[in-house]
């Protein structure tokens, strides 16, 4: 059962608003739990995401929750599958970057060494390298230099041009 937080109701599983007060319930409480990194409804004290394989906790995820997160364009063109641990460099220079984009038309407009993904913990973590025109998580600026987790499914924006997917 859903908890509305408005009216405290009691709202079936999987209702997308309240049978009382119809409002939405994005945020209610529920007898399950979801999951921090990728929203998946997850049985109550879970520890690791059966979806995502990301812990819930600050404990070490199992060594088969490991996973590989792929990086590729909307058009669903594969860039590259990164497993936990590993590092690489994305930008418009195949002898400066792991994961060159020179041959897109929009390659102009990113850096040469644009951002960094690694993964960790099975998440994937951006940092931008002090591009000249920025790196956005689902429209959201990442502060240069600063580690940010972009959850699976979201898109990392390199100057506002580019969208890579993360899955």
């Amino acid at each position: 059962m859903l908890t509305c937080i408005k009216c405290n109701n009691q709202n079936p599983e999987g209702s997308i608003l309240c049978d009382n007060c119809h409002e939405p319930l994005i945020g209610a409480q529920s007898n399950s739990e979801t999951c921090i990194h990728c929203g998946v409804v997850l049985n109550a004290g879970d520890s690791f995401c059966t979806a995502c394989g990301n812990p819930q906790n600050q404990q070490t995820p199992p060594a088969n929750a490991c996973r590989t997160i792929t990086l590729s364009l909307e058009d669903g063109t594969r860039l590259a599958d990164i497993k936990e641990g590993e590092s690489r460099i994305i930008g418009r220079n195949s002898g400066e970057s792991d994961i060159s984009l020179s041959h897109l038309p929009e390659a102009d407009c990113i850096s040469r060494k644009h951002a960094r993904v690694k993964v960790e913990n099975n998440a994937l973590v951006v940092e931008d390298l002090r591009s000249t025109n920025n790196t956005f998580i689902d429209g959201k600026l990442i502060p240069p230099g600063q580690p940010v987790t972009a959850p699976t499914g979201s898109k990392i924006e390199l100057a506002g041009k580019i969208k890579i997917i993360v899955g």
